[in-house]
């Protein structure tokens, strides 16, 4: 088959429906099946698919009914010979499907890892007339969506995340604390995600605060990047903390870190598809 992946993600976000989209193309292509990723030019997402060797099919997204976008999706799919697309957000659901649906050929899946997808009228148009189906990772999501009373059983598919088994790589603690300017010798505690609301960074800082109280030596690691930074930053400051406080910036390979910490927390609102 020819696939192509749709992701209108900003240029510099890269989280877990990234990583899954990711891998997916991977492990769709090892099994023979060509993968195209349309994102923006010069997104996170784009790069890490083009590294892997995937299609690389960049999109200037405008619109989510922009004639110029869904005259370019026309022509890829053609040019392509597309068989599914998996579109990601809303968005990529109404261009890639209007596009499709000039097509005539491609079946288009929507991939839900959080329950992004309201009981409004203009989503029911959307996924009735625009979709083919649903895939999430999750009951609830189903549930939820079921819910609404104008989707069918049988257009959503839960699928769970499949866990690759690896052994954590063998790491040189001296050299990470030099790269991150990490004290020696001091237990880490860390989290690992994009500086959202979401993810709830302040809640993190809650529980360092009273680890730091008990344990004086405990620094705290934050890998990720995002708009928050200077607030959480600014927060650790006045909890007094700032200087037990460790940033990592964005880590496209983060194994190592994990392997780093001592203890990882995990304080996200809520998850859909968390890698």
């Amino acid at each position: 088959m020819n696939i192509f992946l749709m992701n209108s993600v900003g240029k510099d976000t890269w989280g877990g429906v990234e990583k899954w989209m990711w891998l997916v193309g991977c492990g769709m292509r090892d099994r023979g099946h060509a993968v195209w990723c349309g994102a923006r030019p010069g997104s996170r997402f784009l790069q890490r698919c083009g590294e892997s060797g995937l299609h690389e099919s960049p999109v200037d997204m405008h619109g989510d009914v922009d004639p110029r976008t869904i005259a370019t999706l026309v022509r890829r799919f053609k040019k392509h010979q597309i068989d599914v697309i998996i579109a990601n957000l809303n968005k990529d659901v109404r261009l890639a499907g209007i596009a499709k649906n000039i097509v005539g050929k491609p079946v288009l899946i929507s991939r839900a890892g959080l329950a992004l997808l309201p009981d409004k009228q203009v989503y029911r148009h959307t996924y009735r007339w625009l979709s083919d189906g649903i895939i999430t990772n999750t009951e609830t999501i189903k549930s939820t969506y079921l819910s609404y009373g104008w989707l069918p059983d049988d257009f959503i598919r839960v699928i769970y995340n499949g866990i690759e088994i690896q052994p954590l790589p063998q790491i040189d603690e001296a050299a990470i604390r030099r790269q991150f300017g990490l004290p020696a010798a001091r237990p880490v505690v860390g989290i690992f995600g994009r500086l959202v609301h979401q993810k709830q960074h302040d809640k993190f800082l809650a529980v360092a605060k009273t680890i730091a109280n008990q344990f004086p030596e405990a620094i705290f690691l934050i890998t990720g990047d995002g708009p928050l930074q200077p607030e959480i930053e600014q927060m650790a400051e006045q909890m007094g903390i700032r200087g037990r406080v460790f940033f990592s910036g964005f880590q496209q390979n983060p194994a190592e870190l994990y392997a780093f910490c001592d203890v990882v927390l995990l304080t996200s609102a809520f998850e859909g598809m968390p890698n």
